[in-house]
């Protein structure tokens, strides 16, 4: 079957704040823009894959906008970061599968109040990457295998008040974890064969 344009739907005039968009199983073959707040994402089984094919940047990216849910999904082989959220507030990505990436599996811009959690990430540059002023976010019982760079990373002193929590990092071949930043709590994480 052909699987709708995702952007396009959110972009219309069919979709409006606070809708659920479930998605059918099969393959897609698209990068999404969350341009609408408070839009939920949800595969409908567990056959829902997003594949860049090494040619598409993101899988979505949610460029400030405030309280989308992405649940469900795998995403495979994009160029860039697997969920990118940028000057994003209150968004709970959960339970999603990513793997092989050249750069993230999820990486949060100067973004706050948000829930990663129970994420499996592998194969991707840095897992779970916290950047430019992210701060109060929840990342919990996620496990990160198999990455290039770090399982997670909160990389600048502004990135701080975050909460990495019951998570794994297995196989990593740098850091399990690189946690700048102050006031960060770190709590009953488990780090396993990791680089250093």
């Amino acid at each position: 079957p052909l699987l709708m344009d995702i952007t396009a739907l959110i972009n219309s005039d069919r979709v409006n704040e606070g809708d659920v968009l479930l998605l059918e199983e099969g393959i897609y073959f698209q990068s999404v823009a969350v341009t609408k707040n408070h839009i939920r994402i949800v595969a409908k089984g567990p056959g829902v894959i997003f594949d860049g094919r090494s040619m598409l940047i993101y899988a979505f990216i949610l460029p400030d906008v405030v309280g989308v849910m992405i649940e469900g999904i795998n995403i495979r082989h994009y160029r860039a970061s697997g969920i990118l959220i940028e000057y994003g507030l209150g968004h709970r990505i959960v339970n999603n599968k990513i793997s092989n990436m050249i750069e993230n599996g999820i990486e949060l811009v100067t973004s706050a109040s948000n829930l990663i959690w129970k994420n499996e990430i592998s194969n991707c540059y840095d897992g779970v990457l916290l950047i430019s002023g992210s701060t109060n976010n929840w990342v919990i019982e996620n496990v990160t295998r198999s990455c290039f760079g770090d399982g997670y990373k909160s990389f600048l002193e502004p990135d701080s008040n975050n909460a990495f929590i019951a998570n794994t990092a297995i196989g990593n071949r740098n850091n399990g974890m690189e946690i700048y930043g102050s006031n960060n709590l770190v709590l009953d994480n488990m780090l396993i064969d990791n680089g250093l």
